[in-house]
C-alpha cells in the first residue's frame, strides 16, 4: 500500500491587474475642463468669467468651471 502524504497545496499565485492607462482614467472620467487664466468658455466661447473662492462662472453662459491645480500643465 502507497503512503501519501497530507502535504498542503500551494495557493495560486494572483497577479495585480495591470494600472490603467491615462486614456482608459480620462474615458471611464468624462470630459472636466478647468479655468485658467486667459481661456474661453467651452460652452459658448465667450472670454469674460465671474470669479469665486473654488470656480469660475461664464458672464454669458453661467457654465461653471472649477479652478485648475496650481502649476498644472499647459
Amino acid at each position: 500500500m502507497a503512503i501519501i502524504s497530507r502535504l498542503p497545496v500551494p495557493a495560486p499565485v494572483r497577479r495585480a491587474a495591470p494600472a490603467p492607462t491615462l486614456g482608459q482614467v480620462i474615458a471611464a472620467r468624462g470630459y472636466q475642463p478647468n479655468y485658467r487664466d486667459g481661456m474661453d468658455c467651452p460652452g459658448c466661447g465667450f472670454g469674460a468669467f465671474y470669479l469665486g473662492r473654488h470656480s469660475a462662472e461664464c458672464a454669458r453662459c453661467g457654465t461653471a468651471l472649477p479652478f485648475a491645480p496650481a502649476g498644472g500643465a499647459r
